[in-house]
């Protein structure tokens, strides 16, 4: 079932300098690289930024798909599923060989329901500002509304006594940061794809050449607001999310569905991997060992840092997949992923 749900959200308010070479204006045809400065912003940004500061309020919409087993859920528990960068809430149902690589699918098949929502920015969410509004923060706060409406029973009337969140890349950092601010929001959290080493981030962003996506297909994405980026060719989606073994016929159905993300999130993902002492529910970490995105090549025991980060969990389990890259759904290893995660979540589902 679909969902359209307006939810009232406190944002960072970010002074923003532009950085010279960006494309100007509607008029400019130009698709430079952004340029990921520390003279871009004031010191004042990064500060409010780490403080998680609320500074500024708003109403957006946020899409929601909610899929209940045949027959109804066999368990009490709702999976929050929460997508990456450049993703939409269908990166979880995907359309290519569903058996093999529908997260959806494999849940609800196993008795449990999922509600996959886009980011506000993403799919079909509001869209604001790229740079003041949509950040990492206004996720978290959607997280939290939702955990909180799904088990009061505002969403279709179903009081659901468990919230797991499921969290991809930037969906992971929410999930952390949300177990940092509110503890007891998710009753358990998988985080996919996702590292707190941070020194490729920024390096891995400027080598895919991420531009105004508006910018790189008007006829796609010109209605998108300034500062909403994307990657500009097959290439660089390949290089950066499915390095490693995997089924090439992935590649056309993950760049249908290529959307976009924002300078602000950007900026602002890499403050919310901090530590959740208070979180005492139990935390699944899934990398694959070949994540160029944060690791380069060979993330070795990048994954065990979790234990250091939800110190008061309830029980960790961290694992990398080999010859597997930053989306591990779409490799080899994603079933297995699946499976893992499912058994995993039956341990704890009581």
């Amino acid at each position: 079932m679909l969902h359209l749900i307006p939810l009232f959200v406190g944002l960072l308010a970010v002074p923003w300098t532009p950085v010279a070479g960006l494309p100007s204006g509607p008029s400019s045809k130009r698709t430079s690289p952004i340029n990921f400065t520390v003279d871009s912003y004031s010191h004042e940004v990064f500060y409010a930024l780490t403080r998680r500061e609320i500074l500024i309020t708003g109403t957006y919409n946020v899409s929601a798909r909610t899929c209940i087993p045949k027959g109804g859920a066999k368990s009490d528990s709702i999976q929050l599923l929460a997508h990456g960068a450049t993703y939409t809430k269908h990166m979880w149902d995907f359309a290519y060989q569903p058996a093999n690589y529908s997260w959806v699918k494999h849940m609800n098949e196993a008795g449990y329901a999922t509600m996959a929502f886009d980011l506000i920015g993403a799919g079909n969410s509001s869209r604001p500002d790229a740079m003041h509004e949509v950040q990492t923060q206004a996720h978290v706060e959607t997280a939290r509304q939702f955990s909180q409406a799904l088990k009061a029973g505002h969403i279709d009337g179903h009081r659901w006594k468990r919230v797991i969140f499921v969290g991809f890349s930037i969906g992971a950092s929410v999930g952390n940061s949300l177990a940092t601010q509110y503890p007891t929001a998710a009753d358990q959290l998988i985080l996919l794809g996702h590292s707190w080493y941070h020194d490729y981030i920024y390096p891995a962003l400027l080598m895919m050449l991420r531009a105004e996506a508006r910018e790189i297909d008007p006829k796609r994405w010109g209605f998108m607001p300034k500062l909403y980026t994307t990657m500009p060719s097959l290439a660089t989606r390949q290089f950066s999310h499915l390095f490693g073994n995997f089924d090439h016929g992935v590649e056309l159905p993950d760049w249908r569905d290529l959307d976009a993300d924002t300078v602000g999130e950007a900026v602002s993902f890499t403050f919310h991997g901090t530590p959740a002492p208070k979180y005492k529910n139990s935390v699944f970490l899934a990398l694959g060992n070949n994540d160029v995105t944060f690791c380069g090549i060979d993330c070795g025991d990048k994954h065990l840092e979790v234990y250091n980060k939800f110190p008061a969990a309830a029980d960790h389990l961290a694992r990398t997949y080999p010859n597997t890259g930053h989306n591990i759904l779409l490799h080899r290893t994603g079933k297995q992923l699946m499976s893992d995660v499912t058994g995993f979540i039956r341990k704890h589902d009581s």
